[in-house]
């Protein structure tokens, strides 16, 4: 659980979203014991590949239009700054 824990911790510092699909039975068991699947988040944790699949897409889509509409708001801060 600890190795787990910490490459959850790696990734969140790095901005990575883990996505885990189609853990069994006893495992999830473990996670949610344990708080992991909570830390994690339950939504986070597939049935299929193709759901975490999608789920990663979407979750990119997201990021990149987050970033385009920072972008605009530093881009228009900026702007502004200038013409005062």
């Amino acid at each position: 659980m600890h190795n787990f824990e910490e490459v959850y911790e790696e990734c969140r510092e790095k901005h990575v979203q883990l996505i885990f699909s189609h853990v069994n039975e006893q495992p999830m068991s473990v996670f949610e014991k344990a708080g992991f699947a909570d830390l994690v988040g339950r939504e986070f944790f597939c049935d299929h590949i193709d759901d975490a699949l999608e789920l990663a897409r979407s979750l990119e889509e997201f990021v990149q239009e987050t970033n385009v509409k920072r972008a605009a708001r530093e881009k228009k801060a900026r702007e502004n700054k200038t013409q005062e």
